[in-house]
């Protein structure tokens, strides 16, 4: 849990360069595409989907990324994703983990919540990111349960006032996340796909 946003922090990180080619103008379309966060990727995006296609068609609807690890990952400990590179790539509070080798880089998991550029957890982007139940940054305690009812398991952690929570089945790809405060009060801070690789 919350291990996206653990790897993120301790990563070299840059900006894109102007002559960065990873950075894509925002697209001029008439009708938006759908970024509904999931277990199995963003909108169109799905786990497993070629590392280059997913990061030029997000930065095409929201802009050029703000971070790329570009695989300067020393003295990280990183989890074991089977391949023989990690990369992270960011918008705001919006990150990938992509792995492969230098034949192929997929997109592995996301994580919405945590800036890891300037370790902030409110979306300055503002992206305004949701499941499509509806869930995002700032939704309360009660609309997590009013919108995912039993598959939902909430853990409060009062020594640091705060709580974990899952959605779905933790045996497959589910939902993952943190509350701001433990009890009732808590709103939505951090939202992942789990697992992280």
């Amino acid at each position: 849990m919350l291990a996206l946003a653990l790897v993120a922090a301790g990563c070299s990180l840059s900006r894109p360069d102007a002559g960065e080619t990873a950075t894509v103008a925002p697209s001029s379309a008439s009708s938006p595409i759908d970024l509904t966060l999931a277990a199995d990727g963003i909108g169109p995006f799905l786990l497993g989907d070629d590392a280059v296609v997913v990061i030029e068609g997000i930065s095409a609807i929201i802009g050029g990324w703000d971070v790329d690890s570009a695989n300067d990952i020393t003295g990280v400990q990183l989890p074991n994703c089977g391949g023989t590179n990690l990369r992270l790539v960011a918008w705001g509070s919006l990150a990938l983990v992509l792995t492969g080798d230098a034949d192929r880089e997929v997109f592995t998991s996301w994580s919405y919540g945590f800036d890891p550029l300037t370790g902030n957890s409110q979306d300055l982007r503002q992206l305004g990111l949701e499941t499509a139940a509806g869930i995002g940054l700032g939704s309360t305690r009660v609309e997590l349960v009013d919108a995912y009812g039993s598959a939902i398991s909430i853990i409060d952690q009062p020594a640091i006032d705060s709580a974990t929570f899952t959605i779905g089945q933790e045996t497959s790809p589910h939902l993952s996340g943190k509350l701001d405060a433990a009890g009732p009060t808590g709103a939505v801070d951090l939202l992942e796909s789990v697992p992280t690789c």
